[in-house]
């Protein structure tokens, strides 16, 4: 099994998937594990595993409706058959049953499936995660409940447990950009983790800014102290570890394999959530990626060394057409709007 091979699954493939059908009905530690790893790496497929996995479960269920007299005819069939075998036959040997044995047999075997699916049915609904999903050009402030505050920016999912126990680690999954006040748990010392496509952020309690677009993740600590465990490229299931201290930027691709690690101005990272965006020694590519991640506009050069012309400052971002007209002020260009792209000419 290679976790790759997930990356473009649909519904429909996951349930024709002979070891996703193993492991949701006969799980084992090395499955989970690997499962687990898959919904780590592409946590995008997370929501869509648990509705696959739903479904499959709901198999098992149906096989309660089962009445008496099917269990009398499935009986009266078998002594059928044992009496006419050949093996009886040619021994001249009378079979005798009770009845009442097999049926019961029966009946306990199906009750004990139906308890079965009943338990794992509802093992997945204590576990049924909770989607957050910001549109472009919007923000959201979500209370976890650990009372921990998660801003989400623009074009950004995230998803958590709905019930989080004081005896597991509270786990959240993050694709776009987040900035996290986790709440310290003093008392049990619980960890905060965030899930991404290039690693995962492990903390007590402090407060950071997650960026996870555009093939590689970006983590910056205002507060606290942070540990990140990272994806490798070839999915081992050892994973290098990088301590981050106050004031620091990392930013990692499981993609290219780099890490990059330097300090910043952490203030300026999370300028976004005041609806301000910092930039330094930017160019202007890098500014057109930023409005199509935040609001899902493609955009174009007319000529390409605008693409490379950089600018150092904070901007406003209150909406779209106040950031563009600042970038038209700033660089002398005309930007003009055709359906869903930008196309910024002199």
């Amino acid at each position: 099994m290679k976790i790759d091979n997930y990356q473009n699954y649909s519904l429909e493939d996951f349930l024709a998937d002979k070891h996703f059908k193993n492991w949701v009905r006969e799980p084992n530690t090395e499955q989970n594990d690997f499962w687990e790893n898959v919904q780590t790496t592409f946590p995008e497929k997370r929501e869509l595993i648990a509705q696959a996995r739903l479904l499959m479960l709901s198999f098992v269920v149906q096989e309660q409706a089962v009445t008496d007299e099917k269990l009398y005819a499935s009986f009266d069939k078998l002594q059928i058959a044992k009496e006419f075998s050949p093996s009886n036959q040619k021994l001249g040997k009378q079979v005798f049953l009770n009845k009442n044995v097999y049926i019961y047999r029966i009946a306990v075997s199906l009750s004990l499936l139906m308890i079965v699916g009943v338990l794992v049915w509802y093992n997945y609904l204590r576990f049924e995660p909770m989607v957050y999903q910001t549109k472009y050009g919007q923000m959201q402030t979500i209370v976890l409940p650990d009372g921990s505050k998660v801003t989400l920016n623009a074009n950004s999912r995230l998803e958590i447990n709905s019930k989080w126990k004081d005896t597991e680690s509270r786990r959240v999954n993050l694709v776009g950009e987040a900035y996290f006040e986790v709440e310290k748990k003093r008392t049990t010392n619980q960890k905060f983790i965030v899930h991404t496509a290039d690693l995962d952020v492990v903390v007590l309690g402090t407060s950071f800014d997650v960026n996870s677009r555009n093939i590689k993740t970006q983590v910056v600590l205002k507060e606290g102290a942070i540990t990140l465990k990272l994806h490798q490229q070839n999915n081992s299931n050892h994973q290098q570890e990088v301590v981050m201290q106050v004031g620091e930027l990392v930013e990692f691709s499981k993609k290219d394999n780099k890490l990059l690690k330097k300090n910043v101005n952490t203030e300026k990272f999370s300028l976004w959530r005041e609806h301000k965006l910092f930039f330094e020694d930017t160019p202007m590519k890098e500014i057109a990626q930023l409005i199509q991640e935040n609001y899902g506009l493609k955009v174009s050069f007319e000529e390409e060394t605008l693409a490379s012309r950089k600018i150092s400052g904070t901007l406003p971002n209150q909406n779209l057409q106040i950031l563009l007209s600042s970038i038209e002020t700033i660089f002398s260009v005309k930007i003009t709007q055709q359906n869903d792209q930008l196309i910024f000419g002199k």
